[in-house]
């Protein structure tokens, strides 16, 4: 019931249950999400004051809330965090790009996070796949300059230049491009990243993907 609360942002709803049996609050989907990662991830992250009201965020709760300060407390009382997974298989970095919180990514790479450690779950997502869903050109430059492989494939075998073709992002398939990423890679489903920018309406990206081109930002 807490989890549905959540997911509906229904604080009183949230508030009466965590009153009835405090204990919820450290309780778990089946994927292994915390209440607040689950209300991160379902757009109510107004809900994180009734949900750590008992209890400090944890490490990945406050990279997916953007806590820069707490994220660096608990790194330094164990500097292997950076590089561990959440109860359902995330980095912090991968946290940090998803949720666009470049400062706490750089903080996080400056520990010693591995740009290239990707989720432990079916998504398998990378943190460079989750900077390129955010479009923030400077968090993917800050990743590929702190050493992250511009062709990582995530679940379904699609590579970050699938979702920035996706998004008709000019800058950021340049950035990939040059970094090296293969313009003619298929997904499981056979669809490249040209493919992907058809889909979506970005019909002149397309044409130069399927092209000979080394950068697409002649047109910006």
């Amino acid at each position: 019931m807490l989890f549905d609360a959540i997911r509906q942002g229904d604080a009183d709803q949230v508030r009466a249950l965590l009153a009835a049996d405090p204990a919820l609050a450290d309780s778990r989907t089946p994927e292994g999400a915390t209440p607040l990662l689950w209300a991160v991830y379902t757009r109510h992250s107004e809900l994180a004051p009734l949900l750590l009201a008992t209890r400090p965020a944890d490490f990945f709760e406050a990279c997916a809330l953007g806590d820069t300060a707490r994220a660096a407390e608990l790194i330094a009382l164990d500097p292997a965090l950076p590089n561990r997974h959440s109860g359902d298989g995330f980095t912090g970095l991968g946290f940090a790009c998803f949720f666009a919180h470049a400062d706490l990514a750089r903080l996080l790479l400056d520990a010693g996070a591995d740009p290239n450690l990707a989720a432990r779950n079916a998504l398998a997502v990378a943190p460079l796949h989750s900077a390129v869903a955010t479009d923030l050109v400077p968090l993917v430059e800050l990743l590929l300059a702190r050493g992250a492989r511009p062709d990582p494939e995530e679940g379904s075998g699609m590579m970050p230049l699938h979702t920035a073709a996706g998004h008709g992002n000019r800058q950021i398939i340049s950035l990939l491009l040059a970094a090296g990423a293969d313009r003619g890679h298929k997904a499981r489903d056979g669809r490249t990243p040209a493919d992907i920018a058809r889909h979506y309406g970005h019909a002149e990206v397309a044409a130069e993907l399927d092209g000979d081109r080394t950068s697409v930002t002649g047109k910006m």
